[in-house]
């Protein structure tokens, strides 16, 4: 009996093609690895100063100010609130201030709690509930910051029934 030997292609060729499919294979994870992230939030989402723009009811009460947050739950603000006077002899503006705790959820939705001070002496707690309209990446950790929220009173405002804000990141 003869045996015969069988011809192989010849090693480049072989190398040539795992070295493809190593490439292909290292390609592919690259771009799983890069993909879009679905954004996640928590309390540094909210971290700087935004400009704040309030109205309450439809439009009786408005106000302007600055909220600051710490991103670690807690903040403060400054606003200056346009009402009606109570009087009923045209309208007032008033200083107020306040500091509180805020939280946010991984979907950018959260609440916050602020104790705020009338130039009168007067104190209030107001609780809010707000999302996240507005964010961009934040450094590599993959949490977002958000540059744009809105926020909703839930008590009945002092000058209003219905109080809302717009907040704006401001540029660092």
């Amino acid at each position: 009996m003869l045996l015969t030997t069988r011809t192989f292609p010849p090693l480049p060729l072989i190398d040539a093609v795992s070295k493809f499919f190593a490439g292909a294979a290292l390609l592919l994870y690259a771009v799983i690895a890069t993909a879009e992230r679905p954004p996640k939030f928590d309390d540094s989402s909210l971290s700087g100063s935004y400009a704040l723009v309030g109205a309450g009811g439809q439009h009786v009460a408005a106000s302007v100010g600055i909220a600051t947050f710490n991103g670690e739950g807690s903040a403060n603000r400054t606003l200056i609130l346009n009402e009606p006077d109570p009087s009923g002899a045209g309208r007032i503006t008033l200083r107020v201030a306040g500091e509180g705790q805020y939280s946010v959820g991984v979907n950018g939705m959260g609440t916050a709690t602020y104790v705020t001070r009338f130039p009168d002496g007067r104190e209030f707690t107001f609780d809010f509930d707000f999302v996240i309209t507005q964010a961009r990446r934040a450094g590599g950790s993959g949490v977002m910051l958000a540059t744009r929220l809105h926020m909703v009173q839930r008590e009945t405002g002092v000058a209003a029934p219905l109080v809302q804000f717009q907040l704006n990141r401001l540029h660092d």
